[in-house]
């Protein structure tokens, strides 16, 4: 029997990107081998760079005001055990403290989110392989949801081949097959 069929790598990956945004180069050629961790796309950093200097700077603002706050409370907390002011009033400088405390770890979450964003920006070789054709072209919009894959890479060595069998085909295969293994051939 023949069957049409298809060679394929047994590993590949599709490769996207992370973050939306355009692309700027491309760093190899289609059909060279790539190692794993060499640079392939750049993504234009330059809106990733100035968010993350937007997210730095409210991070150090926060820390100011956090820092700020827990230097009032302090204050506060001394007067108040002298009997100067109400013991409310430094309840509420604790508490402002602790709410700045937490406002600014908040906004180094967002500098490390936005560290990593800027990061994406350099796609790179998943695994070793072949890589295959580029799928997109400079300037092009990449990344988000649905988007298509850069490049595929396919690792060498190994290789699998799938191909379509018809219904009626594969039960008469079967049949045959059980035949046989029932005869002991």
């Amino acid at each position: 029997d023949e069957f049409p069929g298809r060679v394929e790598a047994i590993e590949q990956v599709e490769v996207r990107a992370r973050i939306n945004g355009y692309l700027q180069s491309v760093h190899f050629k289609p059909g060279a081998d790539v190692r794993k961790g060499d640079l392939l796309f750049t993504i234009d950093p330059r809106p990733f760079e100035a968010a993350l200097q937007q997210a730095q700077a409210a991070a150090t603002e926060a820390k100011i005001r956090y820092e700020n706050a827990r230097r009032d409370a302090q204050r506060y907390i001394t007067l108040a055990k002298k009997g100067v002011i109400p013991r409310k009033q430094a309840d509420d400088a604790e508490a402002n403290a602790k709410a700045q405390q937490q406002s600014y770890n908040a906004t180094l979450a967002q500098v490390d989110g936005k560290q990593v964003d800027l990061g994406y920006t350099k796609v790179t070789a998943p695994i070793a392989g072949r890589a295959g054709i580029v799928q997109v072209e400079v300037g092009d919009l990449v990344g988000g949801p649905g988007s298509k894959p850069m490049v595929v890479i396919s690792k060498s060595g190994d290789v699998k081949v799938r191909f379509s069998v018809s219904e009626n085909d594969y039960l008469r295969l079967f049949r045959q097959r059980q035949a046989e293994r029932a005869t002991g051939q």
